[in-house]
């Protein structure tokens, strides 16, 4: 019994001993040390955590003010740019109203400018607009102008047309007579080929010169072109030789061989060309029917979009 005490005692003794040893100068035992490290660790972390959020929205408050003041920058610079885009679209309306020539030159070459200075402007769409509206006023102007020049070449050269077809007519008119005479023996086309050149010789010898005087004298070739020209004369000449032939026989005028192959030959030359020229005068007829048509109807577009150019802005 006696010894049991002893042992319990020596056991008190010995923990008493490795407590002392583990125990730090303050009393606090390493579980103590260890939740007061966890405990100042947490303190700190929360200090930098408020730290941190406080330089956040102290960083979050001078953005929002930069990007308010950036924003108030570019409102005004943007007013100032649309002010400047409405005055100086204003301006071209002026320049639009004031211009006298026909073609709006000094309109286009404004506005093309302003699309190019004010590419965001809200009147670009009016812009555009107006500038397809005298891109096509001009395209009608200048079809009107060139139908106009037909009427003023017919007036300038005389009326050509109706010369050709004239002369073109007494050639057929002749060269089918011609024809009757020489290869059916006809008595009475004989006699109506003399009779028709004896009256007006010198108009049918002198029709060929006649349209080369006309070729001359036409220096624009609008209607006619020079090769035209050239097949009618052809034309009239081989038809009108057979007819000749004709009234030099009846006088008893000497025909030499050369003049009747040239007359032989001349058949072949006019049935050729009768196609070509009958095909010219129609297509030339279907021309000026054209242009004097259209000319009335482009009139009406013309003033149409000169009016709407001056009166919609």
């Amino acid at each position: 019994m006696a010894n049991e005490n002893n042992e319990a005692n020596n056991i008190e003794k010995e923990n008493e001993i490795i407590t002392k040893n583990i125990t730090d100068p303050n009393g606090q035992t390493p579980i103590d040390n260890e939740n007061n490290l966890y405990l100042n660790h947490q303190e700190n972390t929360n200090k930098k955590v408020s730290i941190n959020a406080l330089n956040y929205r102290k960083y979050a408050t001078f953005a929002a003010g930069a990007l308010l003041i950036v924003i108030i920058i570019i409102g005004i610079a943007n007013y100032i740019n649309a002010k400047r885009a409405e005055e100086s679209y204003q301006e071209g309306l002026k320049i639009l109203h004031s211009e006298n020539g026909d073609k709006f030159t000094s309109t286009t070459t404004y506005f093309n400018k302003y699309k190019e200075d004010y590419p965001n402007s809200k009147y670009i769409s009016r812009v555009n607009q107006l500038l397809l509206l005298i891109s096509e006023y001009n395209d009608k102007k200048s079809e009107l102008e060139e139908s106009k020049k037909v009427s003023e070449y017919l007036s300038e050269v005389g009326d050509v047309f109706s010369i050709m077809e004239n002369y073109i007519s007494v050639t057929k008119k002749l060269h089918d007579l011609a024809d009757k005479a020489i290869n059916y023996k006809n008595a009475y086309a004989y006699n109506q080929v003399v009779w028709q050149m004896s009256n007006n010789y010198d108009q049918y010898k002198n029709m060929a010169n006649d349209i080369a005087s006309v070729s001359d004298k036409d220096a624009s070739k609008i209607l006619f072109a020079s090769s035209e020209y050239n097949d009618l004369k052809r034309f009239v000449g081989n038809g009108l030789l057979p007819a000749l032939a004709i009234m030099n026989d009846h006088f008893g005028n000497y025909v030499s061989d050369e003049d009747s192959a040239k007359v032989r030959n001349s058949w072949y030359e006019y049935e050729e060309l009768e196609p070509k020229i009958d095909k010219m005068i129609s297509g030339k007829k279907d021309i000026i029917a054209s242009m004097q048509e259209k000319k009335g109807e482009l009139q009406v577009e013309c003033d149409d979009l000169f009016k709407g150019i001056k009166d919609s802005y």
